[in-house]
């Protein structure tokens, strides 16, 4: 239910028409069949995020917004019934616009000297809602458990990008981790419409923050994808479970401490040191890339910090009630 949750969400913060769940839930299983064809058409499984696959995503862009929910059904029998008449290459063709499109550049490009032509898109919708994340344990299969904890314990994060190959003589793709905390897995190259076949790649070159790839290009437009995982650096881990430990070995120690007049010297020689090391950790700037890989681990360090003051304050109020 969390698609519907979020579709409903999606819809009334644009439209305001007071959508349910109950409703979403009604329409995609009034467009499966037609996103069905879609996906067969197309060849190149299915996407939850393409707008032509699930009409709803489209439905806020639209130039003739609905006025209520009948618009919007009557809608989507109208797309349901054009989906039926229409060819399979107009199939094809409707299928890969709700994925990709095409991109005109009216612009100079100088002889013999490089230049470089950037490109932002705007993506509203997020495919994967938090409370998609949050599935509890016992909705998942056996490997399902194992891999969350693996994902748990190792924090990678899997990177995923399309791209076009056959456009040019050469293709030249170049990936960076802008961040020292983060190292970069070797990537996989294949052709999104066959999974199992490789695309050729005359060179590739990769470190732990940089890869750099040579793709020749053939007379044939292609469609590939590339898949790589990003994951924390292994002594930012290790400096945290450090740190932790330490931490978890001064609030021990704090609650051996005599209550004589040392006692405020004692413990503040225990925390303000490893908070200190440990303030450090936690405000140092980082990208977004690097702030989710490294977010539970945080979350640890600052769990642990927490832990050694309420030790250490407990413990100073109790021997000095005392």
């Amino acid at each position: 239910m969390w698609r519907q949750r979020a579709l409903a969400a999606y819809l009334n913060a644009d439209l305001e028409l007071y959508i349910e769940p109950a409703h979403v839930e009604r329409w995609l299983r009034r467009i499966d069949g037609a996103r069905q064809r879609l996906v067969t058409a197309l060849g190149e499984g299915e996407d939850s995020e393409s707008s032509s696959e699930c009409i709803l995503l489209a439905i806020p862009f639209m130039p003739e917004r609905p006025n209520g929910l009948q618009d919007i059904e009557a809608l989507l029998e109208r797309f349901c019934e054009t989906i039926e008449t229409i060819n399979d290459r107009s199939l094809r063709t409707l299928a890969e616009y709700g994925r990709r499109w095409e991109v005109i550049l009216e612009t100079v490009v100088p002889v013999g000297q490089t230049c470089s032509v950037k490109l932002s898109e705007q993506r509203p919708w997020i495919g994967v809602p938090p409370a998609a994340r949050s599935a509890t344990p016992a909705s998942l299969t056996r490997w399902e458990r194992v891999e969350r904890f693996v994902r748990i314990i190792t924090t990678w994060s899997d990177l995923d990008q399309m791209l076009v190959l056959g456009e040019a003589r050469t293709t030249h793709i170049e990936i960076r981790a802008a961040d020292h905390d983060v190292v970069l897995g070797a990537p996989r190259i294949t052709d999104l419409i066959d999974e199992r076949e490789t695309v050729p790649v005359v060179e590739a070159r990769v470190t732990l923050d940089a890869i750099a790839i040579y793709a020749a290009g053939s007379d044939e437009q292609r469609f590939a994808r590339i898949r790589l995982r990003a994951k924390a650096r292994l002594g930012h881990k290790i400096v945290v479970v450090w740190l932790s430990l330490l931490m978890f070995a001064a609030g021990c120690v704090a609650i051996q401490l005599p209550s004589d007049a040392q006692l405020v010297e004692s413990l503040a020689l225990l925390t303000f040191p490893l908070t200190l090391a440990g303030a450090v950790i936690l405000s140092r700037e980082t990208t977004s890339l690097a702030a989710r890989l490294l977010r539970r681990w945080r979350v640890f360090l600052a769990f642990w910090i927490t832990w050694m003051w309420v030790i250490a304050l407990v413990w100073l109020l109790v021997r000095s009630s005392g």
